[in-house]
């Protein structure tokens, strides 16, 4: 997420290229690990999800959301819905 800094909701309905890093907009990915060669799926604006931010503490520096998503494969191949996210992390 870019420019993180309180509690809110993203919407993830941006086209992504995970090559660009911190520049990209908010936006959800998928990775297929197994069979190889791994297949990484993206929103973007035909496939659409959001993110809550539901704590956003800088002093003991813990965020905490929930998150669903639909997410494509780049060539038009796969497809995968993700519900009912839920993170807990440390920055």
């Amino acid at each position: 997420m870019p420019d993180l800094r309180s509690a809110s909701t993203f919407v993830l309905d941006q086209p992504a290229n995970p090559q660009l890093a911190s520049s990209n907009p908010a936006y959800g990915s998928f990775t297929f690990a197994k069979p190889s060669p791994e297949q990484v799926l993206l929103t973007g604006p035909s496939a659409t999800g959001q993110l809550v931010i539901t704590r956003f503490d800088s002093v003991a520096r813990v965020v905490a959301g929930t998150f669903e998503f639909t997410a494509h494969e780049a060539s038009g191949g796969a497809t995968v819905r993700v519900t009912e996210g839920r993170f807990d992390c440390t920055f």
